[in-house]
């Protein structure tokens, strides 16, 4: 029989466009960030290519195609958090500052990074202000002087001191004129002779002759020959611009508003304020003034004008905005979340929702506007309850038995339950069984969320007589007596084990409770309830310093610390056993047999999370996230800021995607993502699929095979029936590379997937083609 393989692409094509436009997916260990993109701090030309820095990442808007495109720590910088950006066109480099003074230099579609400034022990602030081009070399004004970047090798030539004897000051912008570098700093405005010995501080001198002498300056350009300086008032924080006049500095603009930026282009000169751009001509004749954009907000930061008299603006809310000569104003951003604030993520049937709000190290308020954040089909949606009083949202949940509801709780104003992204009720003192510390105002402090299978919803309420009260799934509400945690000062998260045991996290030195409502979840009469401090095996306290709290596919509960992670393999014995004690895992040097640490034992455990294996996912405040194996005996991986696009190493929540495998990963700079291997397992096979499929010839990742049993057996066999490759799934999920037993690729054709679990019960039959 001969086999059409053009048919077979074709609908296999079809089918993975199919599966593509419902499952959207990134490649197996590859990351991705979720930050905000709204904020354009810093914009530059780069021929068809209009560049914006955020305080986070990077985007460019292509005038060509009218293309998007993000470019972050999670795809190519070297770091996080971008303080300027600078365009030479002479030689064709995108300067690119962060605050931690880290560069990196992007040309002809490569990235070189220069961490000469981050890594140098210098005292003080080293952040880079501004990036001046002369002579093929990078002037980079920064917190303690100016350090010369030379662009054909990619590399520091000098850092010039200019203050007295030699001493750091902080500069913030350079230009030049034909004969004087000039440089406006903290303390006024110096100058040297361009062609002296810059690097000896004796050739600088300060200028005496400009009002304010020895005030800050914020920066200093030259347009048409003309030397502009801004003199900001720090007290009243407003700014004058000086225009230099021979050995004279008078007036130019004087708004009484601070002025964020001057910028230039050949043919204009540009004042930025918070709320006003003013355009001036090469005569320094007024020709327009920016008040709005007919449609929204208008927060300008930055601002460029090309040879056509097209805008571009960098907006603090609405991104790049553009208006086209003679048009309206558009604005354009990548999507993603409002902010980039994330302390707790919860997720179901691939839809991942976060809140943004958070508690103090004090667990006191940050008053943060209450928001939610979804990510639902490739999309981001944030709610913002600008109207309400309400603040930090510290906790969400989706409703595993509706999806479309969320729950999420606030750190003084009680519950809020969504429907999808719709607001429907508010749960307080007056309609619920929730308490305020303070009767009538807003301290219903609520430190935890969990829904029962029998959709019961139960919350941890802070500091008051009955701190958990109970939502039935009849709407009924009602809170429970239990005198060892009344009015206990930090009730935190709550998770609920098979066998209906809740456990509650006591923060901040109280240990651990537990209960059980024996099916009577409104009547506390019947139930079963402990509270205990974290001891071994001798009775001694390990800690009661609780930061986070998990129970495993076999109920085993896994708690963080202060001091590393603990255990409950008898989690079921709590309220039976005397002998009732954590276990603490130990871990033997990979190259030292005598030397045994406890798991993380050196770490506070942030967030822990369960993967679709089994494995345990551990978040620390210092130092990134984790991966054991199910046991805990085997790090996987350590992913922190040095050998990852993790964007800090402080991690506050963590959760997988069932369906994908992809494991959210919030950190105290915002959220970012990495494609796991394990997803949860699905015994009937809903959604089993290959990707990609067809596998192209250039192709060289994994072949995933996801939506199978729990850890499933995976047989691929040609269509001969030829056994060519075994595996097994991890939790819902399989991979294979396209090679045989013996490790060669295997040939063109098509392939069979036979999936089926130990029992032989649930099986599956999936078809794959490969092209080589």
């Amino acid at each position: 029989m001969q086999i059409n393989f053009n048919k077979i692409i074709l609908a296999l094509s079809v089918l993975l466009v199919f599966y593509t436009n419902i499952f959207a997916q990134i490649a197996i260990d590859n990351w991705r960030d979720h930050l905000p993109y709204k904020n354009a701090t810093n914009i530059v030309k780069a021929n068809e290519k209009i560049w914006c820095s955020t305080p986070y990442a990077m985007f460019y808007y292509n005038t060509d195609d009218n293309s998007i495109n993000k470019l972050s720590k999670a795809n190519g910088l070297s770091d996080f958090g971008i303080s300027t950006i600078s365009y030479s066109a002479d030689n064709e480099k995108l300067i690119i500052a962060y605050d931690n003074a880290n560069i990196d230099i992007i040309s002809e579609n490569s990235i070189k990074n220069i961490r000469d400034i981050k890594d140098a022990q210098i005292q003080g602030n080293k952040k880079i202000y501004q990036i001046t081009f002369a002579d093929n070399i990078a002037y980079l004004s920064c917190g303690f002087g100016i350090v010369l970047l030379d662009l054909d090798k990619n590399e520091v030539k000098e850092t010039l001191y200019i203050g007295d004897n030699a001493s750091n000051i902080e500069v913030y912008s350079v230009a030049f004129d034909n004969t004087y570098i000039y440089a406006a700093t903290e303390s006024g405005i110096y100058y040297a002779q361009k062609n002296n010995n810059l690097i000896d501080y004796t050739n600088w001198n300060k200028i005496t002759t400009i009002p304010n002498q020895n005030s800050k300056f914020t920066s200093i350009i030259n347009f048409n020959n003309n030397i502009f300086a801004t003199y900001h008032n720090t007290t009243e924080n407003t700014s004058i611009i000086y225009k230099k006049e021979g050995s004279v500095w008078n007036i130019f603009y004087n708004s009484g508003n601070y002025i964020k930026k001057t910028n230039k282009t050949d043919s204009y000169f540009l004042v930025i304020e918070n709320n006003k751009i003013s355009v001036y001509n090469t005569n320094l004749s007024l020709k327009e003034t920016i008040l709005d954009y007919n449609y929204s907000n208008f927060k300008p930061n930055d601002c460029f004008i090309d040879n056509n008299y097209n805008f571009f603006i960098g907006d603090s809310e609405l991104g790049l905005v553009k208006r086209n000569k003679g048009e309206a104003f558009q604005n354009f951003f990548p999507n993603g979340p409002y902010t980039n604030s994330v302390v707790d993520i919860s997720e179901d049937d691939n839809k991942v929702w976060t809140a943004a709000g958070g508690r103090s190290s004090s667990w006191g308020n940050m008053y943060n506007y209450a928001q939610l954040n979804s990510f639902t089909n490739e999309n981001w949606k944030s709610n913002i309850l600008w109207s309400s009083p309400a603040r930090d949202f510290v906790n969400v949940l989706v409703n595993p038995y509706n999806n479309a509801q969320i729950f999420a709780s606030s750190w003084g104003a009680g519950v809020f339950e969504f429907t999808n992204n719709e607001l429907q009720n508010t749960y307080n003192e007056q309609n619920s069984s929730l308490q305020s510390i303070i009767t009538g105002q807003d301290y219903i402090r609520i430190g935890g969320l969990a829904i029962d299978e029998n959709q019961n919803l139960w919350v941890t309420n802070t500091a008051v007589n009955n701190p958990i009260s109970v939502k039935t799934v009849n709407g009924d509400w009602q809170s429970l007596n239990y005198p060892e945690i009344s009015n206990e000062s930090y009730v935190g998260k709550i998770i609920i084990c098979s066998n209906n045991n809740k456990w509650v996290q006591l923060a901040r030195g109280g240990g651990l409770f537990v209960f059980n409502d024996n099916g009577t979840p409104t009547e506390d009469g019947d139930d079963e309830h402990k509270r205990f401090s974290i001891t071994d095996e001798n009775g001694a306290i390990i800690s009661n310093d609780v930061y986070s709290i998990a129970a495993d596919k076999d109920d085993v509960v896994w708690v963080g610390t202060d001091k590393g992670v603990v255990t409950y393999f008898n989690a079921e014995d709590v309220f039976t056993g005397n002998n009732f004690y954590a276990d603490r895992i130990k871990i033997t040097d990979k190259d030292y047999d005598n030397i045994v640490q406890y798991l993380l034992g050196n770490e506070k455990v942030t967030a822990i999370e369960i993967d679709g294996a089994n494995r345990k996912w551990f978040g620390t405040e210092n130092s990134g996230v984790f991966l054991m194996s199910a046991d805990g005996q085997e790090e996987i991986f350590n992913f922190n800021t040095l050998n990852s696009p993790l964007i800090s190493n402080s991690i506050t929540s963590i959760k997988v995607n069932g369906k994908t495998g992809e494991v959210f990963i919030g950190t105290n700079k915002g959220l970012v993502s990495y494609k796991g291997t394990a997803t949860k397992g699905d015994n009937e096979y809903k959604e089993a699929y290959i990707y990609p499929n067809p596998v192209r010839e250039n192709y060289t990742g994994q072949i995933t095979i996801t939506g199978i049993a729990q850890n499933a057996n995976v047989k691929i066999t040609n269509i001969s029936g030829k056994l060519v490759y075994q595996t097994t799934a991890f939790g819902g999920q399989a991979l294979w590379n396209a090679k045989d037993f013996f490790g060669k690729k295997v040939h063109t054709g098509v392939y069979i997937v036979f999936c089926t679990d130990d029992d032989g019960q649930y099986k599956k039959v999936l078809k794959l083609l490969i092209v080589n």
